[in-house]
């Protein structure tokens, strides 16, 4: 997988893992999302969202997503890493 790789040359080898790691999440993530039958509307991706995610990331992620569509905040996302990993750890795991 090369998101380390193409991101940033400057890591080593060792750094790839971590990084390999969230892509896995992510793509699951993203699978899960995209999953038949297919998301057609901005409605149907929240349902999905609010069916996979525990709470409260199901209701941050919404809320997030919504003031960037809207155009209500132009600055990047503060991700609550401390509050939100350990939930997703036990709602998506990696094999």
């Amino acid at each position: 997988m090369g998101m380390g790789k193409a991101n940033n040359k400057a890591m080593n080898a060792k750094d790839d893992a971590p990084l390999e790691y969230v892509e896995r999440l992510l793509l699951q993530m993203l699978g899960m999302l995209c999953a038949r039958p297919f998301p057609h509307t901005v409605q149907d991706v929240q349902d999905r969202v609010l069916k996979l995610f525990p709470h409260p990331i199901e209701t941050w992620a919404i809320e997030e997503a919504n003031k960037y569509r809207h155009g209500k905040k132009k600055s990047e996302v503060v991700f609550p890493v401390e509050k939100i990993h350990p939930l997703l750890k036990v709602t998506f795991v990696v094999r």
